[in-house]
This record gives structure tokens, C-alpha cells and sequence, in this order.
């Protein structure tokens, strides 16, 4: 008997420690997205944090619309503006399984007038970023006249589709890695294959089957519970977000709208079988450059990385109608950080180091971390960050698989590293890491350019095999 009182003691008291960590992580989440609210001046946001598709931690601050006052809480849909190329990739993944399409078929299949060159162009291409396709929004890049552009005067997809049949292709099909106007091909896809609109097929064939009551295609007439308002930072005030049109809205690249709970269920529903996907890992099937070159950051429209040298998955939105939002796997932590602001170009990602951090420390950022060994100062690293600017691989230094692609759209930031300062080292040896599949011995943190700060990773011969993405303050 003494036993059992013992067991059922030992066993309440364990529970009350976890509920007492739950409460610390809550109160301390939601005293980091009210200084990043002050800071940024975000008027509202969401945070939700899951492990093993369960919910541990979550906060909902500040208001969904400042003019009425309507506060954010757990049910408030945000746009997620580019996350919802991980939405369209997986409606496509489920078509494949269907046998309605075949991601090695060319675009040309569903878009016949499109220019010869496409004609190489594979639907995986697409999901992977590895098309050779523009950046369409790039070509409507002056925010101060979104309102005068074809984002809020298009009335077909078609206005769409003649910018980007103009460009010439970026590279060969394949051959090369760059972010690009795919998944909202892919969304024209849907529509040709299934004989359904963009947004019905999401609702009937992904939203309804996966219990998410709380994500909608974006559609600017119809009723949306709990829609947040989005906001502009112009001068340091506070405006309202650029409004577009309703072909805009709706593209499958950028046009869902939904809460950071439903996002949770969305991921934790991708990962199991039946849920959606008969086979879901398919979708985490890497690109592939052709002729056997070095393996993409892309999966399932996803971006892989790593983070203190374990692998991440994660992508960003951006919305210039008033959005910012990240998801955010730390996939050796089975652990899932998803936050949504609804100020456009609010700066997530320090954020999402600090949430992390509470559950491992090895996450905290760079600049407040304490290292045991410091190596001397080796010119290489400086050498390879100025590489990495420039866009190429220097093998004196760098391992000859070092993805250079990564940093296609970030390496001008490890351009000034003349003053780098060595912080520490960890070392990874024995831990059977790999990175983009090389062996990982260590890594070696550096400040660069006054307040930048990153992680440089050695094979076992000192080759460098990766950079992280950089931190500031």
C-alpha cells in the first residue's frame, strides 16, 4: 500500500512540475510578444507552439482590428501570404496520389500557350523552386503604387500570366534553385485538373477533410470570422494595408487566411497517413539538381535548413496587404513554432529563436550564449563569408556541396566581415550529424559586421559545408 501512495505521490508530483514549466513558458511567451509588439509597433499577433502535433504553450495579444478595438484571440485569421505554398503543394501531392496529374509531367500539359522554353518545366520543379520561373511579385516591386498596379486592378489570371510568359527563364529547368512564381502556377493546375476554382477545391478536398474551421481561401466579400485587419508601417505610423484584387487575393502562392491553431493541425495532419496524404512522405522528397549536381533547400514547397546543427523546416509570409507570419520546424525537437503578426514586414524570425529557446537553450540567439572553447582566428572564415556574398564556392575553404543556393536571396548580407570576431565553438563530433548529407565536426560562431551573428560549419577536414542564416538584434 505504502508502495502505491509512493508511486501516486511520485507521479503528482511530477505533474504538478510540468504544469508549473507550462505556466513559467506561458507567462514568458507572452512577455516576448509584447516587447516585440512595443518594438515593432505590431498591433496584434499569435503564437502557438506544438510538440508532437499536441499544443504545449500559445498567446494572443493586442488587437485584430485597431479601429474597432476587436482583440486578437485564439480563433483570429490572419493572412499567411506565402506559407500557403505548403497548402498548395500538398493539394497538388494529393492529386498525384490520385493519379489526376504526375509531378514529372510538363507545365506545358495545362498551360499549352505557354512559351516553348516552359516546356521543361516539371510540376516538381514547380513545388521546389527549381523552374527557372520569376518571382512575379518581384516584377511589381513599388509598394508606394500597389494600388495602381495589376495587384489591384487584375480581373483574370491572365494578367498574371502575360508578365511572367514575358521573362525569360532565370536558368534550364533543374539545373539551379531560386524562389519563383510556381506554387501560384500550381494553384492553375488545380483548377484545370480537378474542374473546380482554387478556393472550392481547398475547402472541399484539404480544409474540410482536415478539420480546419478556421482557414479560408482569402475572399474579400464574403464573411470571415474573426479576419484580422492588416497594417502598414509608413513613417513610423500605422496605416492600413494595400488593398488588391480579388484574383490577387485568391492566388495559390499566397491567398489563405487562418489561425495559428489551424495552422497546427494543418502541419500535424500532413505528417500522418490518411489524414490527407496517403503517403505523406513524398512530400518530403528534396530537389534534386539535374545531372546529379548538389541537393536543394526545397521540399514540398518547404525550405530546409539547420539551426545549431540541427535540421529545420520552415517558411516565411510577407504581405504588403498587412501580414507577417513564420512556421517554423525544429524537426530533432519534434517541436513547432508558428507566429502571425498582422503588421507587414515585422522582423519574426529573432522571435522564434527566443520562443524556442524555452524549450532548449541551445536555440537561444548567438550574442547571449556562453562558449567553452575558443578556436583561434582563421582568415577562412572571413574569406568564406565574402564568398557567400558574392555567390560562389571558394573549394580552397568550402566543401565542394556547399549550397550555394541557400543564399540566393541573403547573401549580400555576409558581404562586410572584415571585422569578424570569433565567439566559440561547439563541437559536434560523434554526433552522427549531417548537413545537406556531410558529416558535421563543428561549429564555430562569429560576429561580423558590427551586429550580425552566425554559425560556420566544418566537416571533419575543416571544409566548410554551411553558413546559418544571420542573426541581429
Amino acid at each position: 500500500m505504502k508502495s502505491v501512495l509512493a508511486g501516486l505521490f511520485a507521479v503528482g508530483l511530477i505533474l504538478l512540475v510540468q504544469v508549473s514549466e507550462a505556466q513559467e513558458r506561458s507567462a514568458a511567451i507572452e512577455s516576448l510578444l509584447k516587447e516585440e509588439m512595443a518594438r515593432q509597433k505590431i498591433p496584434g499577433m499569435s503564437a502557438v507552439i506544438s510538440r508532437s502535433g499536441k499544443i504545449v504553450n500559445e498567446a494572443h495579444l493586442g488587437l485584430a482590428d485597431i479601429e474597432l478595438e476587436a482583440p486578437v484571440n485564439e480563433h483570429t485569421a490572419f493572412l499567411i501570404a506565402s506559407m500557403s505554398k505548403i497548402y498548395t503543394s500538398a493539394a497538388v501531392h494529393l492529386l498525384a496520389e490520385r493519379g489526376k496529374l504526375d509531378l514529372d509531367e510538363s507545365i506545358r500539359k495545362y498551360l499549352p500557350d505557354a512559351p516553348e522554353s516552359w516546356q521543361k518545366i516539371k510540376l516538381q520543379h514547380l513545388i521546389n523552386h527549381q523552374s527557372g520561373l520569376v518571382d512575379d511579385w518581384g516584377l511589381y516591386d513599388d509598394w508606394e503604387n500597389t494600388e495602381k498596379s495589376v495587384m489591384a486592378r487584375a480581373v483574370s489570371n491572365r494578367d498574371f500570366l502575360k508578365a511572367i510568359y514575358d521573362q525569360s527563364l532565370l536558368f534550364e529547368p533543374g539545373t539551379d534553385l531560386r524562389y519563383q512564381a510556381g506554387t501560384y502556377i500550381l494553384g492553375l493546375v488545380i483548377e484545370d485538373v480537378s474542374g473546380m476554382s482554387y478556393p472550392e477545391f481547398m475547402e472541399k478536398e484539404v480544409f474540410e477533410p482536415m478539420g480546419l474551421k478556421e482557414t479560408w481561401v482569402e475572399d474579400p466579400v464574403g464573411l470571415i470570422p474573426h479576419r484580422a485587419s492588416g497594417y502598414l508601417l509608413e513613417d513610423g505610423t500605422l496605416v492600413n494595408g494595400h488593398r488588391l484584387s480579388r484574383v490577387t487575393l485568391e492566388r495559390g502562392d499566397v491567398g489563405i487566411r487562418t489561425s495559428a491553431r489551424d495552422i497546427a493541425k494543418f502541419l500535424d495532419g500532413l505528417k500522418k497517413k490518411g489524414k490527407l496524404l496517403e503517403d505523406p512522405p513524398k512530400m518530403d522528397v528534396i530537389g534534386i539538381q539535374a545531372g546529379g549536381g548538389v541537393t536543394t533547400r526545397t521540399n514540398g514547397g518547404w525550405f530546409i535548413s539547420y539551426l545549431r546543427g540541427c535540421a529545420t523546416s520552415e517558411h516565411g509570409g510577407l504581405y504588403r496587404t498587412g501580414f507577417s507570419s513564420t512556421m517554423f520546424e525544429f524537426v530533432d525537437e519534434d517541436l513547432t513554432v508558428v507566429v502571425l503578426a498582422n503588421r507587414a514586414d515585422a522582423s519574426i524570425f529573432p522571435l522564434v529563436l527566443k520562443l524556442a529557446s524555452l524549450f532548449n537553450p541551445i536555440y537561444k540567439p548567438i550574442r547571449q550564449q556562453k562558449f567553452e572553447r575558443k578556436p583561434a582566428p582563421d582568415p577562412k572564415y572571413s574569406a568564406a563569408l565574402k564568398a557567400v556574398s558574392e555567390n560562389r564556392v571558394d573549394l580552397e575553404m568550402m566543401h565542394p556541396n556547399f549550397p550555394i543556393t541557400y543564399y540566393r536571396h541573403l547573401g549580400k548580407g555576409y558581404g562586410n566581415s572584415s571585422d569578424l570576431e570569433i565567439l566559440g565553438s561547439v563541437s559536434m563530433s560523434g554526433k552522427g550529424r549531417k548537413v545537406f548529407g556531410e558529416p558535421l565536426d563543428q561549429i564555430v560562431y562569429v560576429r561580423f559586421d558590427s551586429n550580425k551573428y552566425t554559425g560556420i560549419y566544418l566537416d571533419p577536414a575543416g571544409k566548410i559545408i554551411f553558413v546559418e542564416l544571420f542573426e541581429t538584434p
